[in-house]
């Protein structure tokens, strides 16, 4: 968040864990107290989500950050020099969680996803997969994820728009970090789920 809040001109939109860290709709997910009885991944589901919910609000409260988290907009519109017209949002057009945008889908439900975009340009993320497709002459990014790639590539991935009035240019770029060191400093601040962070950064999606 420090290191967010210090870039110039920066522009965030409300994701999913954002809205569950500030509102408590995590609970319209997670599984019913009978169905977590019956079930230990449930019921280990369930307290895994207390936790970090938890931990997660107390963290950017205490780092003064919780009001600004709890004002970010849904999306945010802007049109490039050239009039292509951007859209920005979390998971897709009037939406920060669900689905989202990705490869799997039909493209029915592409279509029924990008409905009311109005937008030559759309930009998402949610899924941590990439994905770029043109819808009925919409393009769709999906940017995937800088820290949880759901890829064999777990470098951060980040894509750079270059626009003048000539047009636009996108490149899909990608760093290396230190994930060990990542996961050290998850351990240190005692983050409830850094054991199965780790997990995720250590073991391939495929």
């Amino acid at each position: 968040m420090d290191r967010l809040l210090a870039l110039p001109n920066l522009i965030a939109v409300r994701g999913n864990t954002d809205r569950n860290t500030v509102s408590d709709t995590w609970r319209d997910r997670a599984p019913t107290l009978d169905e977590a009885q019956g079930d230990r991944e449930q019921l280990l589901r369930l307290i895994g989500m207390v936790q970090s919910f938890a931990w997660t609000r107390g963290a950017v409260t205490a780092a003064g950050h919780y009001d600004w988290i709890a004002a970010l907009p849904l999306d945010h519109r802007t049109t490039l020099p050239d009039g292509t017209r951007v859209l920005l949002v979390h998971a897709a057009p009037g939406r920060d969680g669900g689905l989202g945008l990705h490869d799997g889908q039909f493209l029915s439900e592409m279509r029924a996803a990008l409905r009311g975009a109005d937008a030559d340009l759309v930009f998402a993320g949610h899924t941590h997969a990439p994905m770029e497709r043109t819808v009925d002459g919409v393009r769709v990014i999906n940017l995937g994820s800088v820290s949880n790639p759901v890829t064999d590539d777990k470098r951060a991935m980040w894509t750079l728009l270059d626009a003048d009035a000539t047009g636009y240019r996108l490149e899909r770029r990608f760093v290396e970090y230190d994930r060990e060191q990542v996961l050290r400093n998850l351990a240190a601040v005692h983050h409830p789920l850094a054991g199965i962070i780790g997990d995720f950064f250590r073991t391939s999606p495929s």
